[in-house]
């Protein structure tokens, strides 16, 4: 697996709350939701991710929360998985 420079922006990445958790999707203009993973509750996750961000957007921001540092960390390691076995399109 390779590193991914940008996926395409129709892509959004959104959260849900399961309990004490937040369970991270991808959604793409087809509007088919991808389970991601699941990652402590975290406030400033939830804000930014609750009505979905552009998945580039979001691999390239920067916040002093570290949880949500964390949240990006983990999406930018998992990503070169994510985009073979959802077959997602880089740009």
């Amino acid at each position: 697996m390779c590193k991914i420079k940008d996926i395409k922006n129709s892509y959004m990445i959104f959260a849900k709350k399961n309990g004490k958790q937040l369970d991270y999707y991808i959604m793409g203009l087809d509007r088919d939701e991808h389970y991601l993973f699941s990652r402590d509750f975290s406030v400033k996750c939830y804000q930014k991710c609750k009505s979905g961000m552009p998945i580039n957007k979001l691999l390239h921001d920067k916040s002093k929360d570290t949880a949500y540092m964390k949240m990006i960390k983990r999406l930018n390691f998992m990503m070169p998985y994510f985009r073979e076995y959802y077959d997602l399109e880089v740009t």
